[in-house]
Protein backbone atom coordinates (compact mmCIF):
# COMPACT_ATOMS: atom_id res chain seq x y z
CA UNK A 1 0.00 0.00 0.00
CA UNK A 2 1.54 3.53 -1.14
CA UNK A 3 -0.15 6.75 0.53
CA UNK A 4 -0.10 9.62 -1.97
CA UNK A 5 -0.87 13.03 -0.52
CA UNK A 6 -2.95 15.99 -2.30
CA UNK A 7 0.45 17.31 -4.41
CA UNK A 8 0.99 14.33 -5.92
CA UNK A 9 -2.43 13.43 -6.84
CA UNK A 10 -2.65 16.94 -8.68
CA UNK A 11 0.19 16.12 -11.06
CA UNK A 12 -1.77 13.36 -12.10
CA UNK A 13 -5.81 14.92 -12.23
CA UNK A 14 -4.87 18.77 -12.90
CA UNK A 15 -2.72 19.21 -15.88
CA UNK A 16 -2.15 23.23 -14.18
CA UNK A 17 -0.82 21.61 -11.84
CA UNK A 18 3.00 22.69 -10.70
CA UNK A 19 5.54 20.02 -10.60
CA UNK A 20 7.74 20.37 -7.64
CA UNK A 21 11.38 21.77 -7.49
CA UNK A 22 14.02 18.85 -7.67
CA UNK A 23 16.00 19.59 -4.07
CA UNK A 24 19.31 19.52 -6.28
CA UNK A 25 18.70 21.78 -8.86
CA UNK A 26 15.56 23.94 -7.53
CA UNK A 27 14.25 23.60 -10.88
CA UNK A 28 11.02 22.09 -11.60
CA UNK A 29 10.74 18.25 -11.92
CA UNK A 30 10.55 17.05 -15.47
CA UNK A 31 7.99 14.97 -16.47
CA UNK A 32 6.66 14.82 -12.97
CA UNK A 33 3.27 14.11 -14.35
CA UNK A 34 4.58 11.18 -16.51
CA UNK A 35 6.34 9.95 -13.61
CA UNK A 36 3.45 9.65 -10.95
CA UNK A 37 1.46 7.88 -13.95
CA UNK A 38 4.06 5.58 -14.65
CA UNK A 39 4.12 4.65 -10.98
CA UNK A 40 -0.06 4.48 -10.52
CA UNK A 41 0.51 2.06 -13.74
CA UNK A 42 3.41 0.17 -11.85
CA UNK A 43 1.15 0.01 -8.87
CA UNK A 44 -2.04 -1.04 -10.97
CA UNK A 45 0.00 -4.17 -12.41
CA UNK A 46 1.28 -5.34 -9.44
CA UNK A 47 -0.46 -6.11 -6.10
CA UNK A 48 -0.13 -2.74 -4.33
CA UNK A 49 -2.78 -0.44 -3.96
CA UNK A 50 -2.97 3.11 -3.28
CA UNK A 51 -4.22 5.13 -0.63
CA UNK A 52 -5.75 8.49 -0.36
CA UNK A 53 -6.84 9.86 3.29
CA UNK A 54 -9.93 11.53 3.63
CA UNK A 55 -7.98 14.49 4.60
CA UNK A 56 -6.03 14.94 1.45
CA UNK A 57 -9.56 13.87 -0.72
CA UNK A 58 -11.00 16.99 1.04
CA UNK A 59 -8.15 18.71 0.28
CA UNK A 60 -8.29 18.05 -3.42
CA UNK A 61 -12.52 18.75 -3.58
CA UNK A 62 -11.92 22.00 -2.25
CA UNK A 63 -10.60 23.62 -5.16
CA UNK A 64 -11.83 21.48 -7.50
CA UNK A 65 -14.71 23.39 -8.42
CA UNK A 66 -16.16 21.78 -11.96
CA UNK A 67 -14.00 19.14 -11.92
CA UNK A 68 -15.17 17.59 -8.20
CA UNK A 69 -16.69 15.14 -9.99
CA UNK A 70 -14.16 14.56 -13.03
CA UNK A 71 -12.14 13.71 -9.63
CA UNK A 72 -14.31 11.16 -8.12
CA UNK A 73 -14.49 9.79 -11.01
CA UNK A 74 -11.32 9.29 -11.52
CA UNK A 75 -10.68 7.51 -8.42
CA UNK A 76 -13.91 5.29 -8.54
CA UNK A 77 -13.32 3.67 -12.10
CA UNK A 78 -9.50 2.85 -10.56
CA UNK A 79 -9.04 -0.32 -8.71
CA UNK A 80 -5.81 0.71 -7.51
CA UNK A 81 -6.97 3.24 -5.45
CA UNK A 82 -8.20 3.01 -2.23
CA UNK A 83 -10.14 6.29 0.45
CA UNK A 84 -9.20 5.42 3.91
CA UNK A 85 -10.69 7.44 6.55
CA UNK A 86 -9.47 8.94 9.19
CA UNK A 87 -10.59 7.06 12.05
CA UNK A 88 -9.88 7.09 16.35
CA UNK A 89 -6.44 4.83 15.65
CA UNK A 90 -5.40 7.39 12.79
CA UNK A 91 -6.47 10.65 15.38
CA UNK A 92 -4.51 9.22 17.98
CA UNK A 93 -1.49 8.19 15.85
CA UNK A 94 -1.22 11.89 14.74
CA UNK A 95 -1.32 13.12 17.96
CA UNK A 96 1.00 10.88 18.90
CA UNK A 97 3.66 12.37 16.40
CA UNK A 98 2.69 15.98 16.63
CA UNK A 99 3.57 15.47 20.53
CA UNK A 100 6.56 13.73 19.61
CA UNK A 101 8.07 16.71 17.51
CA UNK A 102 6.74 19.08 20.27
CA UNK A 103 8.48 17.30 22.70
CA UNK A 104 11.98 16.43 20.66
CA UNK A 105 11.60 20.74 19.27
CA UNK A 106 8.97 22.26 17.85
CA UNK A 107 6.11 21.28 15.12
CA UNK A 108 8.56 21.69 12.57
CA UNK A 109 11.22 19.36 14.03
CA UNK A 110 11.13 16.65 11.12
CA UNK A 111 9.42 19.40 8.57
CA UNK A 112 11.53 18.72 5.35
CA UNK A 113 10.52 22.69 4.37
CA UNK A 114 11.32 24.35 7.87
CA UNK A 115 8.72 27.09 6.39
CA UNK A 116 5.97 25.44 5.68
CA UNK A 117 2.69 26.34 7.79
CA UNK A 118 1.81 24.65 10.85
CA UNK A 119 -1.32 23.59 9.26
CA UNK A 120 0.08 21.95 6.20
CA UNK A 121 2.28 20.16 8.67
CA UNK A 122 -0.35 18.97 11.18
CA UNK A 123 -2.46 18.16 7.87
CA UNK A 124 0.59 15.70 6.41
CA UNK A 125 0.55 14.03 9.96
CA UNK A 126 -2.94 13.51 9.78
CA UNK A 127 -2.89 11.79 6.43
CA UNK A 128 0.05 9.78 6.63
CA UNK A 129 -1.78 8.23 9.49
CA UNK A 130 -4.56 7.40 8.34
CA UNK A 131 -5.54 3.65 8.14
CA UNK A 132 -3.67 0.65 6.27
CA UNK A 133 -4.91 -2.58 6.04
CA UNK A 134 -3.37 -4.72 8.72
CA UNK A 135 -1.21 -2.06 9.37
CA UNK A 136 1.26 -1.89 6.40
CA UNK A 137 2.14 0.67 3.79
CA UNK A 138 4.47 3.24 2.49
CA UNK A 139 3.80 7.25 2.23
CA UNK A 140 5.33 9.17 -0.17
CA UNK A 141 4.68 12.82 1.32
CA UNK A 142 6.17 15.67 -0.39
CA UNK A 143 7.18 16.91 3.17
CA UNK A 144 8.71 14.82 5.67
CA UNK A 145 6.12 14.80 8.71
Amino acid sequence: MVVFDTSILLLVLDPHARPPLAPTTGAPVERAADRIQHLIDTLNDGADRILVPTPVLSELLVYAGRATQGYLQFFNERAVFRIAPFDTKAAIEAAVAHRDALDRGGIRVDAATPDASRTKIKFDRQSSRSPRPKGRGRSIPTTKT
